[in-house]
C-alpha cells in the first residue's frame, strides 16, 4: 500500500462468522533484505479477521537501521493503522534458523507511527525465536529519550510481555549494563509464571496486566519509559489495593527493562459491556421500573484463558442512570463510586505516586467498538471528586444472570428519585420528571461504559374506550383515561381532528396526579353525515407533557335521528315533591332529519323509587311539521309500554315515520314514599324498530330525583243529600244531610298554592240535579258547577294538621248559606217527575298558580 488514498478494510460477513484471512508465511532470506510487508500510505481498519506474518529460516536477512524500508513489516509516515476489537494479528520469527549478528525488527517506521489497537482479539509481536541480542519488536527511526519518535495506542485491552533486561550494544544500548546488580532480570507478564525466573527477579504476574489506555512511546530501538514518570505519556490501569495494582506492574516492569523492548508482547482482548434492550419509555403508572439486558461477558478465545482470570471487574458491571434535563443539565441518580476504576498519574513530578480515577471509555455499539478519533469517547482523569461518575448502589439494582454471559436487570427509577429528593443539599431543587426528561443508562466494567441507552420519559398517558355506534344529531363521547404524573401540572388540552378537520379544544381543569382518571370529553355537531368516521387527538398538560402518540377513535353513526327525551310532572319545581298522584308528561324530540320505521317506548322501572308509574289511561301523541313549517298533531291515542307504533296508529299514511316527528306520552305516576323520604322516577327509553325487527334505542329521556315532602289531602263528601220533596216545588233546596266534610289538609312542611274545582255530571240532561245545582258564593250568587268550577284557592295554604274544613263553612248554625244548593226558582222545563235524581260531582284539587 503506496498511495494516501488506499484502504485495507477487514470486517465480518454480514449473514456468518467467516471473516478475512491473510496468512502470510515466508520461508528463507528475504530477497535484498527487503521488508515482507510494505505499508507506506493510506488507511487499514483491521478487525474480525486474521492477518498473519511469520518468517522462517531467515539466515543472515537482517534489517539496517538507517534504511527506509527497514522491517519485517514497514510501516509509512502517512499510513494509519487500526486493530480493532475482533481482531487477530501478528507478526513473529518461526523458527531459530537465523543469524545471531543480524539485526532485525519485526515492525518499523522511519520517523512516524499512527497505529491504535482497541480491544484487539490478538495482537503478538514475537522475537522470542531470533537468536540475536540487538533486535526490537519496534523501531522508529527517530527520537531520544525526552521525546518520542512514534507512539502505538492501545485501549481496553490486557497486556502480556516478556523479555530480559541485558542492555543491547546497538539501537541506543538500552537496558542495564552487565556491571549494574540489576543486570539480568526478566520480566514476565501475563505468561503464567508467578516467581520470575530470573535472579535478581523481575517483574512477575501470572495473569495479564489489564489496561485502559496504554501509550507506547518508541524512540529507535528504546521505549522511552521515563516519559510515564512526568506523565507526558499515558498509562491508565487499576491501582486498588490490595489486588489490583496493573498500574504499579506496568511501571515496575519499564523500570526493570530501562527502556529496552521486550522480545515478546501480546495484546488481548478486554470485553466490554453491551447494553440491549432497555425500556424505550417509563410510564406514570405504577412504579416506573427501566430494565435492561448486559452483555459481553465472554473472552474472544476462551480457551487460552486462565480460568482464575475474571471475564469483568466489577461483575455484574456498574450501572450509571443520568436524567438529562431539557436545558442539557444532568442529574446523577446514583451515589457509589467505581473502586475498580483506572487510574492515571496526577502530576508532572517523577518523585510524586499521586493518582487519579479515571472516567471509562465509552464504547461505540454493542460489538466492543471504540472511537478513539472522538476524544469525548475516552476516559479521562478525574481532578475533582465531585464528578467521579456515580453508579446506583448494589441494593437498588437486581441483576438476573441469563447465561451465556449475559444478565438481565432491572431498577425502579421513583425509588431513585424519591431517595435524590430526600437529600438533597442546599441550593438543589427536588427533582420531579418531566416529559422533556431523558433517563441515561450505562453499564460499565473493565474501565469501558457500554453504548448509552436513553429511555423517554412519559408524565402523561391517555387512553380512551371503544367507541359506540352513534346516531344522526348525537352528541359525541369520548370515554377518556388519563394518568398525569407531573405534581406540577394543573391543566390538560386535548385536540384532534374528525376527518381530518380540525375540531374545538378542550380543557380538562383541575386534573388529579398519579392516579387513572376519568374524563367524558363531549363534541357536538359531529355526526351530521352517516358512516364512518375518525377521531385523531393528542394531550398536553401545562408542564409540556405530552402523551407518547396520537390517538386514533373510530366510530360509526348510524342512519338514524337520535331522539331528546324530557321527562317532568306537571307543576313540580324544584326538588320537592307531594305524595300521591302526579301528572308526568315525556316528550322525545328528534335531534336530526331522517326517517324512522316503527317506535316503541319503555320505562326503566328499576330506577323507580317510592314512585310507580300508571299507565292506564295514558295517551299518547305524535306530530310533525309539514312543508309550510304548520305542526300538525294527532289525537291522543292509547298508550300502551313495549308496544310497536306505527304511523297508522296516529292517523298518518306510509310505512315510515315522516322526518322530525316527534312524540309526547301522558300518563300518572303515583308517589309512593314516605315523608322526607327520596323519590325517583326512572328514564323512558324511544327505540326504533325497523321493517326486520331490528332495535336500536334512539334516546332516553332524563330521570327525576326529588325528596316527599309530604301530602296535600283531599276529603270529599261521600254523600250530599237533599232530601224528598212534593210535587212542584219552588224555591231552594239546601242539603238535608252531609256525609263526610270537603276538606283540604297541608301535611307538608311549607305552604302551597292549591285550587279546588268542582263540576257535576249525570246520566241524562233531564236530570233534575244536574239542571237546578248551582253554587252559591258568599254574596249569595249562583254559578253552574260545569268546567271545573272554581270553589276554593289558596296561594299559602299553611302546614297544618287540622286542615281547611270547606264545607263547615257552608253552614251558619246548622243553615245554609252557600255552597251546592238546588235552586227550584229556575225555569222547570221539562217539569220535573217524580222519582229519585242522583248525580256526580268531581272535586280536583290543582296545586300551583
Amino acid at each position: 500500500m503506496g498511495s494516501t488514498n488506499s484502504e485495507l478494510q477487514f470486517h465480518k460477513s454480514p449473514d456468518s462468522n467467516d471473516s478475512p484471512t491473510i496468512n502470510i508465511d515466508s520461508e528463507g532470506k528475504i530477497f535484498n533484505n527487503y521488508p515482507l510487508i510494505k505499508m507506506m500510505g493510506g488507511i487499514a481498519n483491521l478487525s474480525h479477521g486474521t492477518f498473519h506474518v511469520k518468517a522462517n529460516k531467515l539466515g543472515d536477512y537482517t534489517n539496517s537501521t538507517n534504511a527506509t524500508d527497514g522491517g519485517l513489516m514497514s510501516v509509512g509516515s502517512g499510513m494509519k493503522i487500526n486493530v480493532k476489537t475482533g481482531r487477530d494479528f501478528s507478526i513473529s520469527i518461526g523458527d531459530k534458523d537465523n543469524n545471531p549478528k543480524s539485526i532485525i525488527h519485526l515492525l518499523y517506521a522511519i520517523n512516524k507511527m499512527d497505529v491504535n489497537i482497541m480491544n484487539p482479539k490478538n495482537v503478538t509481536l514475537d522475537l522470542r525465536k531470533h537468536q540475536g541480542a540487538n533486535n526490537a519488536l519496534v523501531y522508529i527511526n527517530s527520537g531520544d529519550k525526552n521525546a518520542s519518535g512514534a507512539d502505538i495506542n492501545a485501549y481496553d485491552t490486557r497486556i502480556s510481555a516478556f523479555g530480559d533486561n541485558k542492555q543491547q550494544t546497538t539501537l541506543g544500548n538500552p537496558g542495564v549494563a552487565s556491571s549494574d546488580p540489576n543486570y539480568g532480570k526478566v520480566v514476565s507478564l501475563g505468561m503464567g509464571e508467578t516467581v520470575s525466573s530470573s535472579n535478581p527477579a523481575g517483574t512477575t504476574t501470572p495473569l495479564p496486566v489489564r489496561v485502559q489506555r496504554l501509550v507506547l512511546p518508541f524512540s529507535r530501538g528504546a521505549i522511552t519509559a521515563n516519559l510515564y514518570l512526568n506523565g507526558s505519556k499515558i498509562i491508565q490501569a487499576p491501582d486498588n489495593p490490595p489486588n489490583d495494582l496493573e498500574l504499579k506492574t506496568l511501571k515496575a516492569a519499564m523500570e526493570d527493562m530501562q527502556g529496552k523492548k521486550f522480545s515478546y508482547i501480546r495484546l488481548s482482548d478486554l470485553p466490554g459491556p453491551s447494553l440491549t434492550e432497555t425500556s424505550n419509555s417509563v410510564y406514570p403508572i405504577a412504579n416506573r421500573t427501566i430494565s435492561g439486558t448486559v452483555g459481553g461477558k465472554a473472552w474472544q478465545v476462551a480457551d487460552n484463558e486462565d480460568p482464575s482470570d475474571p471475564i469483568f471487574k466489577p461483575d455484574p458491571p456498574l450501572i450509571q442512570v443520568q436524567v438529562v434535563r431539557k436545558d442539557g443539565s444532568i442529574i446523577d441518580l446514583g451515589t457509589k463510586t467505581n473502586k475498580e476504576s483506572a487510574k492515571q498519574k496526577a502530576t508532572t513530578d517523577p518523585n510524586d505516586i499521586a493518582v487519579y480515577p479515571v472516567t471509562p471509555n465509552l464504547l461505540i455499539d454493542n460489538e466492543g467498538n471504540l472511537d478513539v478519533s472522538n476524544t469525548d469517547n475516552l476516559g479521562k482523569p478525574v481532578t475533582d471528586s465531585k464528578d467521579n461518575p456515580k453508579y446506583l448502589q448494589d441494593n437498588e439494582i437486581k441483576w438476573t444472570p441469563q447465561g451465556q454471559g449475559q444478565y438481565t436487570f432491572k431498577y425502579d427509577l421513583d425509588t431513585l428519585v424519591d431517595q435524590y429528593n430526600q437529600n438533597l443539599k442546599a441550593g438543589q431543587l427536588p427533582l420531579h420528571l418531566k416529559s422533556s426528561d431523558q433517563i441515561k443508562t450505562s453499564a460499565v466494567t473493565n474501565y469501558q461504559s457500554s453504548p448509552i441507552t436513553t429511555t423517554k420519559v412519559v408524565n402523561l398517558v391517555m387512553t380512551a374506550d371503544k367507541a359506540p355506534d352513534y346516531l344522526l344529531g348525537d352528541t359525541i363521547h369520548v370515554p377518556i383515561h388519563y394518568h398525569d404524573g407531573d405534581v406540577d401540572a394543573k391543566t390538560i388540552t386535548i385536540t384532534g381532528k374528525i376527518d381530518g378537520q380540525p375540531i374545538s379544544d378542550a380543557t380538562i381543569d383541575n386534573i388529579k396526579h398519579d392516579t387513572d382518571t376519568s374524563y367524558d370529553w363531549t363534541i357536538d355537531k359531529q355526526t351530521q353525515t352517516a358512516g364512518e368516521h375518525s377521531l385523531v387527538f393528542s394531550g398536553i398538560d401545562d408542564q409540556t407533557n405530552k402523551i407518547e402518540k396520537d390517538i386514533t377513535w373510530n366510530y360509526k353513526v348510524l342512519n338514524l335521528p337520535a331522539y331528546q327525551g324530557v321527562k317532568k310532572v306537571s307543576g313540580v319545581n324544584g326538588d320537592n315533591i307531594l305524595g300521591g298522584m302526579q301528572h308526568s308528561t315525556t316528550t322525545f324530540t328528534p335531534k336530526a332529519n331522517a326517517p324512522v320505521h316503527h317506535i316503541k317506548i319503555s320505562h326503566d322501572s328499576s330506577q323507580d323509587i317510592g314512585a310507580i308509574e300508571k299507565y292506564s289511561g295514558s295517551t299518547i301523541i305524535a306530530a310533525y311539521k309539514d312543508a309550510n313549517g304548520k305542526v300538525v298533531k294527532s289525537k291522543p291515542i292509547e298508550f300502551t309500554l313495549d308496544k310497536e307504533y306505527a304511523p297508522t296508529d296516529f292517523g298518518f299514511s306510509g310505512n315510515d315515520f315522516l322526518v322530525g316527528t316527534s312524540f309526547i306520552v301522558n300518563n300518572k305516576v303515583e308517589i309512593t314514599a314516605g315523608k322526607n323520604n327520596p323519590v325517583k322516577i326512572g328514564n323512558n327509553i324511544i327505540t326504533s324498530i325497523a321493517a326486520d325487527q331490528t332495535h336500536k334505542d334512539l334516546g332516553q329521556s332524563n330521570d327525576l330525583s326529588y325528596n316527599m315532602i309530604g301530602i296535600i289531602k283531599l276529603d270529599v263528601p261521600g254523600q250530599i243529600d237533599y232530601g224528598s220533596h212534593h210535587l212542584p216545588q219552588q224555591g231552594k233546596l239546601t242539603i238535608k244531610k252531609l256525609t263526610n266534610n270537603l276538606k283540604i289538609t297541608n301535611d307538608t312542611t311549607k305552604e302551597h298554592a292549591v285550587k279546588l274545582t268542582a263540576s257535576v255530571s249525570a246520566p241524562d240532561s233531564n236530570n233534575a240535579i244536574a239542571r237546578f245545582l248551582r253554587y252559591q258564593d258568599d254574596s249569595g250568587n249562583e254559578h253552574l258547577l260545569d268546567n271545573n268550577y272554581l270553589i276554593y284557592q289558596n296561594s299559602n295554604l299553611s302546614a297544618d294538621a287540622h286542615g281547611v274544613n270547606i264545607s263547615q263553612q257552608w253552614f251558619d248554625k246548622n243553615k245554609q248559606v252557600k255552597g251546592p244548593i238546588l235552586d227550584l226558582d229556575l225555569p222547570q222545563t221539562p217539569i220535573i217527575t217524580r222519582k229519585p235524581y242522583n248525580a256526580d260531582i268531581t272535586w280536583s284539587l290543582v296545586f300551583g298558580p
